[in-house]
């Protein structure tokens, strides 16, 4: 078989997911743009203060307070829907009791793994394009949505769900406003169904007798490292193939 028609078969195999990944890195980006500097109210101020610091100093600490860069982001471009939280654009200190935790970061509990993330794609993103630092550390978030939905189309094929039906849900899954507050703007969420779904696939396929269990063990330690409420979904993992493993019994 020639080389071009691998490549026509493949993409005949997996049109599905080609579709997906497409629209959301065009409707992804689209909104992530459209957003400009303004910034959400699900803590993307603390997500932002880390991002600003994490070259920096690594990790943030507890107790420590929002810096000057992502004060001048709120004051200047606001916070949806609350304004600029008491700041000044402009003026060379923070207003600390009119941010959010007067002023203290809620994001000591993070690893920076996440962040790094952000830096590594967003900054050359700012660099090629000239895009501000905000908006290219926002862009990362189409990274995680694509690494989303290409596990998501063999998850579902996996649970017997058809083409055309994995086609609506993963474009319902794009539009969803889960998508829009977690992968269009800078959220630690951005992993979670991406690690959960993995994690599923590899059980479902074990129960079927398809794969290895041990692909859980990477996933198992990679997830709580950007986030540690992914253990959360490792414990739902294990209670699916207990329950499995005393119905076969």
């Amino acid at each position: 078989m020639s080389a071009r028609a691998t490549a026509q078969r493949w993409a005949s195999a997996q049109w599905v997911s080609i579709v997906l990944v497409l629209v959301a890195v065009v409707y992804g980006g689209a909104v992530t743009i459209l957003h400009d500097d303004t910034v959400s109210p699900i803590d993307e101020v603390v997500y932002l203060d880390y991002a600003y610091k994490v070259w920096d100093q690594g990790i943030v600490h507890e107790g420590e307070e929002f810096g000057d860069d992502v004060a001048q982001v709120v004051a200047c471009e606001n916070v949806l829907p609350f304004g600029n939280l008491g700041q000044e654009c402009g003026a060379d200190t923070v207003d600390l009791p009119g941010m959010p935790n007067q002023g203290i970061t809620t994001g000591a509990g993070y690893t920076p793994v996440y962040f790094w993330s952000v830096r590594i794609v967003g900054d050359p993103i700012h660099q090629i394009t000239g895009l501000s630092d905000v908006t290219s550390w926002r862009l990362s978030g189409l990274v995680w949505l694509a690494g989303t939905v290409l596990v998501l189309v063999p998850l579902l094929r996996r649970a017997g769900v058809g083409e055309s039906a994995t086609l609506a849900l993963g474009l319902l899954f794009i539009a969803s406003p889960f998508s829009w507050w977690t992968y269009t703007y800078l959220s630690t969420d951005a992993s979670v169904v991406l690690f959960g779904a993995a994690m599923l696939l590899v059980a479902m396929n074990h129960v079927r007798g398809r794969g290895s269990l041990w692909w859980l063990l990477p996933l198992a330690v990679l997830g709580p490292v950007f986030k540690i409420t992914n253990l959360l979904v490792l414990g739902l993992i294990v209670l699916y193939l207990g329950i499995d493993a005393i119905a076969r019994r």
